[in-house]
């Protein structure tokens, strides 16, 4: 994965359970502590719903939220520039 575009919301769970949130949408939020997911392998990719989650292999993870409606959520591009929108 090279780059994550996410345009509703993302969370970063850490191993603990401890949940750190991001409105994309808001004007302002809290800071993004994301470098604790840097150099780290994913082991799984799941969906649920309305939520795309990358579990890492420290027992953290990654979701990218999206909503039902006429426009994609955001988009992942891979190093080869292969896109996936969803």
């Amino acid at each position: 994965m090279r780059d994550i575009y996410a345009e509703l919301r993302i969370e970063h769970t850490e191993p603990d359970g401890t949940v750190w949130g991001y409105d994309c949408m808001a004007a302002e939020g809290p800071p993004l502590i994301l470098q604790r997911l840097l150099n780290k392998r994913i082991i799984a990719v799941e969906r649920k719903d309305l939520r795309l989650t990358f579990r890492v292999e420290d027992g953290s993870s990654l979701s990218i939220f999206s909503e039902l409606g006429p426009y994609e959520s955001g988009q992942i591009t891979s190093p080869d520039g292969a896109i996936l929108v969803f």
